[in-house]
């Protein structure tokens, strides 16, 4: 059933589709919930056997280019965490990118997100 599942996950998310579900999000946060923040959660990037946890490094430049095209506000988790806290309103169109677990390909996001001026929060597991 699993190998079922995947295969036809590989089949129906497409490169169009991904894209199509962030433009979605980014557009539906912050037309009906203002004063709220999008957060970006990503994994991996670039890994074609991980299809519901990759994203492809042509999907997330373009997603990275949409923000900054845009105009939205990307902050640090932690500026959000304090908005949260000092009970101040969260600015139209603001967005945390996330990357949980530290996995090899993280460093091919970095590199895009380099070029930005983009902050973002690492999740990073370790074994004990």
């Amino acid at each position: 059933m699993y190998r079922g599942l995947k295969t036809l996950l590989k089949q129906t998310i497409s490169t169009g589709m991904i894209t199509a579900v962030f433009l979605l999000i980014t557009s539906i946060s912050n037309t009906l919930y203002a004063g709220y923040a999008t957060i970006f959660i990503y994994h991996k990037f670039g890994e074609d056997r991980y299809p519901t946890t990759s994203v492809s490094i042509k999907d997330f430049t373009k997603q990275m280019e949409y923000l900054k095209k845009n105009g939205y506000n990307v902050i640090h988790l932690s500026k959000l965490v304090d908005y949260i806290q000092r009970g101040e309103e969260i600015p139209e169109k603001t967005v945390v990118i996330t990357i949980d677990d530290g996995y090899k390909s993280t460093m091919k996001a970095y590199r895009i997100l380099k070029g930005t001026t983009f902050p973002l929060q690492f999740f990073c597991m370790q074994k004990v």
